[in-house]
């Protein structure tokens, strides 16, 4: 390790002998990658007064040397209070990038806002004492402490800003899905399991798709990946979440009138509900919020990677001044308290039933999305989430031994 630091820069431990936390603002190193949630993280740390250098993750996710060199040269600059990523992009399986920051004493805080399982692959690597861990699923904290993760936070996902609501601007279409029919994925991750655990995914992704809490162990089982190692135990567990997750949207959606639900996705849409009609993609920031807004009812299938949390639609489409009916998720009654502040259902007949009410009562509508718009301003904003992230991250490293001995930065 020491090695690795002597070939980066002369005198590099030198540059971050500094006392972290040392001021109300805070200084974050954000490793960029090309995914929506890390551009909200920068947005909402400036807001909050805090200072921002990114370092813009490889696009192969390839940590070679010259981008490790890139994010501890950066960091000797920016003498940063932590490092913030997102799903540990830019991180490598082997753990050399979390060593070498940990050596130095700088903490990182990784937010996972897709499944961890899938993504550390059963490997513990990028844990060490300064990593924290942040989790949009609550119920996946015990399988990271398993690979050494100490104390995972649950943070939830948020909405980046309130746009203005639409007011009387025309319905142009009364029923509307955003999202991904997972065919691609399915096909990926089919390919990546050992062709004797295949029939078993697809079992497990069955009863999964039929109950959202089959426990892992249950998935694991009807896998046959049990005694399997921890790669390929979460390939199967993938390719069988992938699946189910688009098992179970195709059940909900199939329950719609088919000529009133205007599909955007991927192309896997035309194929899973012919008939339907199919607009393709959409851009997450510029076009999702004007389709949101000028659907009558938007419906939201969570996927089955998340057994208790709510994805980005619960609290984006209500800030776009859109209407949401949505799966009923454990977390959704702890994030909306209030009276009428969503509006669920529980099974396919369910959501055609309250999908045909709801169109039919525009005021209804209306009130639901100011309700859930209120509470979005007052708690669930990425202002909100980075300021609690900052405050756990100041609670866990501004104390350490010899901290006291070290100067603030300039």
């Amino acid at each position: 390790m020491d090695a690795a630091l002597g070939g980066v820069a002369p005198g590099l431990r030198a540059h971050f002998a500094y006392r972290r936390f040392a001021e109300p603002e805070v200084r974050v190193l954000l490793l960029e990658p090309r995914y929506h949630v890390a551009a909200e993280c920068e947005r909402a740390l400036w807001a909050l007064g805090h200072r921002v250098a990114s370092v813009p993750v490889p696009t192969d996710g390839h940590a070679s040397g010259d981008w490790l060199k890139a994010v501890l040269l950066a960091g000797a600059k920016l003498r940063p209070d932590f490092v913030l990523c997102i799903n540990h992009l830019g991180f490598d399986s082997r753990g050399v990038l979390a060593g070498l920051l940990d050596s130095l004493e700088v903490p990182t805080a990784a937010w996972y806002v897709d499944s961890p399982e899938f993504i550390l692959m059963g490997t513990g690597a990028n844990a060490t004492p300064h990593a924290a861990l942040f989790l949009w699923e609550r119920r996946l904290a015990g399988e990271m402490c398993a690979l050494g993760f100490q104390e995972p936070v649950w943070l939830p996902l948020a909405a980046d800003s309130l746009r203005p609501p639409p007011g009387a601007a025309p319905v142009e279409r009364p029923l509307a899905f955003v999202g991904d029919s997972m065919a691609g994925p399915v096909r990926e991750w089919r390919d990546r399991v050992p062709a004797g655990l295949r029939s078993g995914s697809e079992r497990a992704a069955k009863a999964l798709a039929d109950d959202r809490s089959t426990p892992r162990a249950r998935l694991l089982d009807l896998c046959g990946a049990a005694g399997e190692c921890p790669g390929v135990r979460a390939c199967a567990l993938a390719y069988a979440t992938l699946l189910a997750t688009s098992l179970y949207r195709s059940r909900v959606l199939a329950a719609l009138p088919r000529e009133d639900l205007h599909l955007f996705g991927d192309a896997g849409w035309s194929t899973v509900l012919p008939g339907a009609p199919w607009h393709g993609s959409a851009d997450y920031a510029l076009q999702t919020p004007r389709i949101y807004a000028a659907s009558a009812v938007n419906l939201n299938a969570t996927s089955l990677q998340m057994p208790t949390a709510v994805n980005q639609r619960v609290f984006d489409v209500p800030a776009a001044g859109g209407f949401l009916l949505t799966d009923d998720q454990p977390d959704l009654r702890e994030l909306f308290p209030g009276t009428g502040e969503v509006a669920t259902y529980s099974s396919p007949d369910e959501a055609r039933d309250r999908a045909a009410w709801y169109r039919a009562h525009p005021g209804e509508r209306l009130r639901v999305t100011e309700a859930a718009r209120a509470r979005i301003s007052a708690a669930h904003t990425y202002r909100h989430r980075l300021a609690a992230l900052v405050e756990e991250m100041r609670r866990r490293y501004a104390v350490r031994p010899g901290a006291a001995a070290m100067p603030a930065p300039p």
